[in-house]
């Protein structure tokens, strides 16, 4: 892996090159990397919802704000959020772990092992990248299951009681703008994200 790869995914990318479509074998690629990530004694800790439908990723963005936020403030948010409205859509949900060993703190690490994993094999394969788990869940899951009805969908998102999710976007980036631009449907620029200056971790090397 490239430190190149590393700088590709320290920025999310919020617009997107519809028209470069993701082949079918970079994305079960993709699923695989996730899939062979470790998780907390090998248990299954989570469930991958991958979607290219762009009806199904477009309106995951009109739920991507936090449940908490004021509703004039969640319309910002969402517009911000356009990163969840890409070509490729991996959805690592956590479920309601009473039953088991598992906690939720183990099961966040695990997502966040495997989708940082399948964020840098995206960029290393020449796809741009974007996080979000900022997400209102329970109007998320009332709003699917009334505008995408079938038994799969049912099954997956319906059967419990879901926790977290962190959204993966991955795709080509829009030629025409920057990765913090919000592309709005006549192709013209709507608003450009701020970017704060970022900070890193402190790092203690012992010999």
């Amino acid at each position: 892996m490239s430190i190149d790869a590393s700088k590709v995914i320290g920025r999310t990318q919020r617009n997107w090159d519809y028209d470069s479509k993701i082949s079918e074998e970079e994305m079960q690629y993709l699923i695989d990397i996730s899939m062979n990530a470790p998780t907390k004694e090998n248990t299954n800790v989570y469930k991958l919802f991958v979607s290219t439908n762009m009806k199904f990723n477009t309106m995951i963005q009109e739920w991507a704000y936090s449940t908490e936020e004021a509703k004039h403030k969640a319309q910002k948010t969402k517009d911000r959020n356009a990163q969840v409205a890409a070509p490729l859509l991996m959805m690592y949900v956590i479920e309601d772990f009473a039953d088991t060993n598992v906690g939720l703190n183990d099961a966040c690490f695990s997502v966040g092992i495997a989708a940082g994993a399948t964020a840098l094999a995206s960029a290393e394969i020449g796809y741009q990248t974007g996080f979000c788990s900022c997400l209102h869940i329970p109007g998320l899951i009332e709003h699917m299951s009334e505008k995408f009805s079938g038994n799969f969908l049912e099954k997956f998102w319906k059967n419990s009681e879901i926790q977290q999710i962190l959204c993966l976007g991955i795709g080509k980036k829009n030629p025409n703008a920057k990765n913090r631009s919000q592309i709005i449907k006549d192709g013209k620029i709507q608003f450009t994200t701020g970017i704060k200056h970022r900070t890193k971790p402190t790092v203690l090397i012992y010999k």
